[in-house]
């Protein structure tokens, strides 16, 4: 993260602007960095970010207290933490859409007889 734009730039790192903060640029900056501009990019509601937040809000009343490199410590663990649980509901997730998409399949089948 020490990295800067330029440098990233440089490696072809793939870069957007959050949605939200597109509007403040200018146009020509929307056309280029927008998300729903850039291959690749999937569009999200922006939930899952609140809710990194929420978790990692936790961490702010320990974290005030530590040097800069034990906070970056403590937050990166937690944030292993946060990807490991993620990574590990994804099979419920999973099931529970694919459920809910059956469901509303007969539902919407039985509509029609």
């Amino acid at each position: 993260m020490d990295e800067t734009f330029l440098q990233l730039k440089a490696k072809d790192v793939w870069y957007a602007v959050s949605v939200f903060h597109a509007y403040a640029h200018e146009a020509s900056c929307q056309c280029l960095y927008h998300p729903r501009k850039r291959e690749g990019f999937g569009l999200t509601d922006g939930e899952w970010l609140e809710r990194l937040w929420s978790y990692l809000g936790r961490f702010t009343k320990t974290t005030k207290i530590m040097t800069p490199s034990h906070r970056k410590l403590i937050l990166s663990l937690a944030l292993d933490h946060f990807a490991e649980t993620r990574i590990q509901k994804i099979g419920n997730y999973l099931y529970f859409y694919i459920y809910i998409i059956y469901i509303y399949s007969i539902l919407n089948f039985n509509n029609f007889l």
